[in-house]
């Protein structure tokens, strides 16, 4: 069993997230014209931030999430950065989106491979197989259902599989936090930021997410999937928080 915070560990992890606070606030008013894409740069960077500590973690020889997740993580962040290369149509229209945006994303993305790197050898719950179901999932979803943004066939349906595997993503880890695994405290916290935003942006901007035909069924399925992440992630945050690992117990 994973042990309690210490008093240092805890006030370090309050000096994150009050720099994570200023450097949000910083963005918004040097980089953003209010806008509500701004949402989604917050997103990222809640996202950026969970990976590099996790990465972190990694570095310092513990395994604070599963593997699979990360695994699913890196895919993600590959998916998109080869959508973004490709066109813009999913890049927010705010101002942050001409480069903050990109940074942040590159920077997570940069976390997320240096974990799965690391991790590589881990043996954790649900087994290394989930990880082939998960993103085969996301791809048959992403090809089924994927909006015509980048008027582009392949980076239209690598935005839509990377928004769905990042939400399949979570499950290997919820399904080890439940099973006794801890999972990282600070992990679970910033991935409940990063969907909130997300789910507040998607909230008001999923109607532009319309197919080819100009169906804007795919923007619903897209508001369904970022409101099952909401879900998720708040699971995820109760299993991995000093009570829900006490009662597994």
């Amino acid at each position: 069993m994973r042990a309690e915070p210490t008093p240092s560990t805890t006030s370090a992890a309050t000096v994150r997230w009050s720099l994570f606070g200023v450097v949000a606030l910083a963005g918004y008013f040097f980089f953003s014209d209010g806008d509500v894409g701004y949402l989604l740069t917050l997103s990222a960077m809640a996202r950026s931030f969970a990976l590099m500590s996790v990465a972190y973690a990694f570095h310092k020889s513990a395994t604070p999430v599963a593997p699979d997740t990360i695994r699913c993580l890196c895919v993600v962040g590959l998916c998109r950065a080869y959508s973004y290369w490709r066109r813009q149509g999913y890049v927010p229209y705010d101002p942050s989106g001409d480069w903050a945006f990109v940074l942040v994303e590159g920077s997570g993305i940069a976390g997320a491979l240096y974990a799965a790197f690391a991790s590589r050898q881990e043996k954790f719950a649900p087994p290394p197989g989930d990880f082939l179901i998960i993103t085969s999932g996301a791809f048959l979803m992403g090809m089924a259902f994927h909006a015509d943004l980048n008027k582009d066939a392949i980076s239209d349906t690598l935005w839509a599989v990377a928004a769905y595997l990042e939400v399949l993503a979570l499950i290997p880890a919820l399904v080890a936090a439940r099973a006794g695994q801890p999972q990282s405290l600070e992990f679970a916290r910033a991935i409940v930021v990063c969907r909130v935003f997300s789910l507040g942006f998607w909230s008001q901007a999923f109607a532009e997410l319309k197919a080819r035909s100009g169906s804007s069924f795919v923007g619903v399925v897209v508001l369904a999937v970022e409101t099952l992440a909401v879900v998720l992630a708040v699971e995820l945050l109760a299993a991995s928080s000093p009570k829900g690992r006490n009662k597994k117990d």
